[in-house]
């Protein structure tokens, strides 16, 4: 059993001891401890909400006017052209 243990465990009128320097140095890094596993979850939380962000879909309307000229992509169309095909048609004039 570790010593900072036994001494808070003992029964008598030893409750006013003062806490040996084994277990202040071991509260000092427990509370190192959680201080670092707090950073890290925030870093987690943080580096979690950079990757929703960037995986949200960014679609932004785009306005055209007459004149305009515009590539057009085949969605939702079968279109396996290959690996070296052009994916984009065009330019074509709005």
């Amino acid at each position: 059993m570790p010593i900072e243990y036994v001494l808070s465990t003992i029964s008598g009128g030893h409750r006013d001891v003062e806490p040996t320097k084994v277990q202040t140095t071991r509260i000092t890094k427990l509370e190192k401890l959680q201080k670092n596993q707090i950073g890290s979850l925030e870093q987690c939380w943080n580096k979690l909400m950079e990757q929703i962000l960037w995986s949200q879909p960014k679609n932004t309307k785009n306005k055209f006017q007459f004149g305009d000229y515009v590539l057009w992509f085949p969605k939702g169309e079968n279109t396996h052209l290959g690996k070296f095909k052009k994916r984009w048609f065009g330019p074509f004039r709005v």
